[in-house]
């Protein structure tokens, strides 16, 4: 006896902006400056995330 198995994968949302996303980043050197702890030079992409709906 042979059984099919069907799985069925939901379409993404019409709105982009309703996919979940996951945003992975160490601190101490990636999203803030090593020595200074300063996050600015990342806040452009902060707020580019912020703007593709991660929060």
């Amino acid at each position: 006896m042979s059984e099919h198995i069907h799985l069925s994968v939901p379409a993404p949302p019409a709105d982009p902006a309703l996919q979940p996303r996951l945003v992975v980043t160490d601190l101490d050197g990636s999203l803030l400056d090593h020595h200074s702890y300063d996050f600015s030079p990342a806040a452009p992409w902060l707020a580019r995330l912020k703007q593709m709906g991660c929060r």
